[in-house]
């Protein structure tokens, strides 16, 4: 039971910070990270109305070869997504830093 309650713990929080990302990609115009996002956003909102999210710990040796390609695949989603999102920042920063003006730094504590 105690196994049972911890897989299923895990589901929830990352169905809700799955969706909260999502959200904040729509919300600040990332259409590319957002449209990347939503089929998988979509599916985990199917799978929890559906309530197959839930894990049976007596079922899961039965599962077990489709679960770990199921998980191999959103890992290597979620790889791929922060791959991109910190290329995106690494070229946000770099930008930022080249367009500098070559003039002398304001900051106004002194």
């Amino acid at each position: 039971m105690t196994v049972q309650l911890s897989i299923n713990g895990v589901v929830i929080p990352e169905f809700i910070l799955q969706g909260i990302l999502s959200g904040l990609f729509l919300l600040t115009w990332q259409l590319i990270p957002f449209l990347l996002m939503a089929p998988i956003t979509y599916f985990h909102l199917q799978t929890f109305l559906k309530r197959k999210h839930l894990m049976d710990v007596t079922e899961i040796f039965r599962q077990i070869d489709g679960q770990k390609k199921y998980r191999v695949v959103k890992l290597a989603f979620y790889f791929t997504m922060f791959i991109l999102i910190i290329y995106r920042l690494v070229v946000c920063a770099v930008t930022l830093i080249i367009d500098e003006d070559d003039g002398p730094l304001v900051s106004g504590l002194y």
